[in-house]
């Protein structure tokens, strides 16, 4: 086997000032295509300094297969099709898919097809290509390149195309070598079954051409239970798709040494960062590579425990048409209401007919603890007028910011609304300002920054909750919606030096005082 280091003899650097200098005398590339994976390893990091992880990590061995191999698979064609299932943000995939087509531009002057889900993943993607080339030394490492804001073109052959998730796009794109970024993100055909629009246009584009073979890599995290992603697992299962799974997780890509060599790149103090700002269970899915499935509970039954803590006496069922009030301290009275020199956070889930509105406030003034639920509301069947008259009396009764849903319905009752209130559309996919603000909302439950008394209703909803309800094609409950809603304005909430002492809720009904 040949050195990591050499080939036929000369070190790889070496190789490459010869390629440069002919290159400059015959107008053509001359970097030699790598002949097996030792030299193909020692090229990538060589040339563009990247060092790929060549071992499972320990933890990993059973089920994971190493970065490197699935690269080195998809260069050489070893497979017609690849699926890189990998952990959002950690495992490199955009690196790794344009590390890969820098490569056989460069090495086999081949024409490579990088498509990207959304326009940022196309941008992060040109961002890795458009670095290599600015370098430096890229003058003498690699081929002069031609760039426009999608393509780079290199001298001599071999070219590169980023481009977004769109049919015409898609098509007509008839390159060799193809690479997905984030398949999960593609949508399903609304017509129903497994078709994945734009998506399955592109499998059928490449084409032999220059002596390259054709090629298709997939590579994406499993954000949704039923998404695209399990759609070509179904079809590799079912021997509909000639392809091969490669699966790792943010393990392999730490940085660390393996054998006397430095392998990786991603800092360990990254991963606990990323695992505070996240979900237990949306790290456990989309960092460990657990596998989602649709009956999974999006938050952390303990925590909601905890939110709707049935210690605390005074516990309502808070069904349809009951309205709740929960005191806001000490000094709380039924006959008196709530103390207007709180601050207070309200949030509105609009819905009339199928759906429900749900109006959620919390406490926020509480600097040494967590917002306090003081005041619950789910109603339906009633007219608009009367849904926002129920606010602009929630929020005269409770000041303080209030964030509602503005999409679709909540346009309708905008104009009703006298009292100020922020309007949110939700929208986007498992990376849109919807998954931005449940995520949010699940992480500060599950960190306790939440709390109240038992509300029947909303600990059903709660437990009830399921990442496909959040981030996939379901629809989580509209209490649950508000207190997200009620959670977003935060940023906008004062916090005065109080220490409140709760002490227990005592006596009957939600409207006991405490002691």
């Amino acid at each position: 086997m040949s050195s990591p280091r050499r080939r036929n003899g000369l070190p790889i650097s070496q190789l490459v000032d010869l390629a440069e200098a002919l290159t400059r005398a015959t107008g053509k590339s001359a970097l030699m295509p790598p002949e097996n994976d030792d030299e193909l390893w020692a090229f990538v990091r060589d040339v563009f300094g990247v060092a790929i992880p060549r071992h499972v990590h320990p933890e990993c061995v059973a089920h994971h297969t190493a970065p490197f191999e699935a690269f080195a698979d998809s260069y050489f064609g070893r497979v017609p099709t690849a699926l890189w299932i990998g952990s959002r943000g950690f495992a490199g995939k955009t690196l790794l898919l344009a590390l890969l087509a820098a490569t056989e531009a460069v090495t086999l002057g081949a024409s490579v097809s990088l498509l990207a889900a959304s326009e940022e993943q196309a941008q992060i993607a040109y961002h890795y290509l458009s670095e290599w080339w600015e370098r430096p030394d890229a003058a003498r490492q690699l081929p002069t390149a031609s760039r426009t804001r999608r393509r780079l073109r290199l001298e001599g052959g071999g070219d590169i195309y980023v481009h977004t998730a769109s049919t015409r796009s898609a098509r007509g794109q008839h390159r060799p070598r193809l690479r997905v970024d984030e398949a999960d993100e593609f949508r399903l055909a609304r017509e129903g079954g497994d078709r994945i629009e734009v998506l399955d246009d592109a499998l059928g584009q490449p084409m032999t051409a220059g002596g390259v073979g054709p090629q298709t890599v997939i590579a994406s995290t499993r954000h949704h239970p039923d998404g695209p992603v399990a759609v070509l697992e179904r079809r590799i299962d079912a021997g509909e798709l000639d392809a091969r799974r490669y699966e790792w997780c943010y393990r392999e890509s730490l940085r660390r040494e393996v054998d006397g060599a430095a392998v990786g790149w991603l800092d360990p103090a990254e991963v606990d960062a990323t695992r505070a700002r996240m979900t237990r269970l949306q790290f456990r899915v989309e960092v460990e590579l657990q596998q989602p499935r649709v009956e999974d509970r999006a938050i952390d039954s303990d925590a909601v425990d905890r939110l709707f803590d049935a210690r605390w006496t005074g516990a309502a069922r808070g069904e349809l048409g009951e309205y709740v009030e929960m005191p806001c301290c000490q000094e709380y009275r039924p006959a008196t209401g709530p103390c207007a020199s709180h601050r207070y956070a309200t949030g509105v889930d609009w819905g009339r007919k199928r759906d429900l509105t749900a109006i959620v406030t919390y406490r926020t003034d509480t600097a040494s603890g967590p917002w306090w639920l003081v005041a619950w509301e789910v109603q339906r069947d009633l007219p608009w007028p009367e849904l926002a008259e129920r606010l602009n009396v929630r929020l005269r009764r409770f000041p303080g910011p209030a964030a509602h849903d503005a999409t679709g319905v909540g346009d309708a009752v905008a104009a009703l609304i006298e009292e100020p209130a922020t309007a949110v559309t939700l929208s986007g996919g498992a990376m849109g300002t919807r998954a931005k603000l449940f995520t949010d909302y699940v992480v500060a439950i599950e960190q306790g920054q939440l709390r109240g008394p038992r509300i029947d209703r909303g600990w059903r909803d709660h437990r009830a909750v399921t990442r496909r309800d959040l981030y996939g094609a379901g629809h989580p409950p509209d209490a649950f919606v508000a207190g997200a809603l009620a959670w977003s304005t935060r940023m906008e909430t004062s916090y005065l030096d109080l220490d409140l002492g709760f002490g227990r809720l005592a006596g009957p009904g939600p409207l006991a005082g405490l002691e």
